[in-house]
């Protein structure tokens, strides 16, 4: 169910009611006037206005109204209606975004940056191993530009861009607008989503835009009561005939249940956020806009499941799920008119927090893993010497970071030859510790020398660690021409240098780095840094 309104001095609008229940039913209306106006869309593809026709690339754009009438929630959503694009996911907050089936196969916290750059308005949210999944509500359009875009919006744009473009706040006009949806999902739990927005002038020249959303997304996957037994068929090769065969008997006896965690459509996830703008006339063509956009993910269960081995829509896991994803963006952007030019600066600041827990105990089953188990976890052999409860629980904490500054200057656009000239700067990073706990090491009372608990890291469950913080600092600057060789011929020739320094650092290591005789004694083993400078340019001619 929406209801919208909107008031202005000295005029008044209408705008449709729409009833929408999540079963399928839909009421409105569409006007014969509206059926055959053809509305010109303007976008900012190339960072100036610019007609979508008069864009010479290839760029996909989704209006207001198409957003709402497709039901788009965020980018996996928006990702089904563009065949250029696929948005991979294994549930919230783990998506990557690929375009025309470009990859640079390491699109995760320890490889190369991604491809595809997102952008929030004017500023970048691109991040690294899980891309920043804003909820779209209360969204001018979504501007989707495919090949490469690295001339003008960066070193993530190589396979293209994705542009979310907000509503800005509107002196003079009060509105607002409440969306409720109830959902059912089949054979499956039932959620909702609460939406609402509010723009409020302040005086003639200054107005904020408020805008809240909460959805509970239902589960559909079941956990499954039931236990395994782990297969410990690959025992380290060295060890004498009746070791082994005492080994093998004690591993026979563990078996792992989960009674305390089965759970019917246990995948649930709870998203909340807000954003607010504040827009100030300065007079003479100049404007500032500062906003903050805060959302907050918690999540539970997994999005896939095991039809196999435990049935349709159902699996078994043996430790808690778990993600929770926040961050916040604050942004500011003046912009005005020195004589047919147009001046744009543009800020943000990204923090965001995320942590997650996620069931690995079948990993230690020989039968699921083999090359791996007979070194590491086959009762920890030759090691400790034991056999002890293999469960495994992945964990991380991560903290991602993003400030940005750009400024640039635009050419009017009614003359032959056109041009824009720009200068950006960023610093990022990521801190992130990533943690494998075997839950059975905590158990043990002797470590590899027979001299007292064994050394282990940090805690005494955790068998492998990779604490590391990954930094990144760039200038860049980049500009672009275009000439009107005819009326009907125009060439754009564009160019970015950039200048960068990168750094890896930290620890990654396992409870006997860096020999299996003792503790770990390094605070890190990993300092690779990178300092260097390119170009990069893009030729074009289009015929109109």
């Amino acid at each position: 169910m929406a209801h919208h309104f909107i008031s202005k001095p000295a005029q008044f609008k209408l705008k449709p009611i729409a009833l929408a229940v999540a079963l399928g039913t839909t009421a409105g209306y569409t006007s014969a006037a509206q059926t055959l106006a053809l509305e010109e869309v303007v976008v900012t593809a190339q960072k100036r206005d610019q007609s979508a026709q008069d864009v010479p690339i290839s760029i996909g754009v989704l209006g207001s109204e198409q957003l709402d009438n497709n039901g788009v929630g965020d980018l996996e959503d928006f990702a089904q209606l563009l065949p250029s694009m696929n948005y991979v996911t294994l549930g919230p907050g783990t998506g990557n975004v690929y375009m025309r089936g470009i990859s640079s196969g390491g699109e995760s916290i320890l490889g190369s940056n991604p491809n595809v750059s997102v952008y929030m308005d004017e500023q970048p949210v691109t991040s690294t191993g899980f891309f920043l999944n804003p909820h779209i509500y209360d969204v001018s359009r979504i501007e989707t530009l495919a090949g490469p875009q690295g001339t003008l919006f960066g070193a993530n744009a190589q396979a293209g861009a994705i542009r979310i473009i907000t509503n800005q706040p509107e002196p003079g006009v009060f509105e607002g607008g409440i969306d409720v949806e109830v959902n059912s999902v089949t054979k499956g739990g039932d959620g909702h989503l609460f939406e609402g927005f509010v723009n409020i002038p302040l005086g003639e020249s200054a107005a904020i835009r408020l805008v809240a959303w909460s959805k509970d997304e239902a589960g559909f996957i079941d956990n499954v009561e039931g236990s395994h037994t782990i297969d410990y068929q690959y025992i380290r090769d060295g060890l004498d005939p009746v070791t082994q065969a005492d080994l093998i008997a004690k591993a026979a006896d563990i078996t792992l249940t989960n009674e305390t965690l089965a759970e019917k459509d246990f995948n649930t996830a709870e998203t909340t956020g807000m954003r607010a703008k504040l827009a100030v006339d300065l007079g003479e063509n100049w404007t500032i806009t500062a906003g903050v956009m805060r959302q907050e993910l918690e999540s539970n269960g997994v999005w896939d499941h095991d039809p196999a081995d435990v049935g349709d829509l159902e699996v078994m896991r043996f430790e808690a799920d778990t993600r929770s994803d926040d961050w916040t963006q604050l942004s500011l952007v003046v912009e005005g008119k020195i004589g047919d030019m147009t001046l744009t600066y543009a800020t943000s600041d990204l923090e965001r927090e995320a942590y997650f827990d996620t069931d690995y105990s079948l990993y230690s089953d020989a039968t699921l893993s083999p090359g791996y188990v007979s070194s590491y976890y086959s009762c920890y052999v030759s090691y400790f010497g034991d056999c002890v409860d293999p469960s495994i629980k992945f964990t991380g904490d991560m903290e991602y970071g993003r400030k940005n500054h750009e400024l640039r200057l635009v050419s009017g656009q009614d003359s032959r030859l056109r041009w824009l000239v720009g200068v950006f700067y960023e610093e990022a990073f990521h801190d992130f510790d990533l943690e494998w706990h075997v839950l059975g090491l905590a158990e043990l009372t002797t470590d590899v020398t027979g001299a007292g608990t064994p050394a282990a890291l940090e805690e005494p469950d955790i068998y492998w660690t990779t604490d590391q913080y990954r930094s990144n600092e760039e200038t860049a600057y980049f500009g672009e021409v275009t000439f009107d060789i005819t009326d009907s011929v125009s060439m754009a020739y564009s160019a970015r240098y950039f200048d960068y320094d990168s750094q890896l650092i930290g620890f990654s290591g396992t409870i006997w780095w860096p020999s299996r005789y003792g503790p770990r004694t390094e605070d890190h083993n990993t300092d690779l840094q990178t300092n260097d400078s390119d170009s990069v340019s893009k030729l074009h001619v289009t015929y109109t």
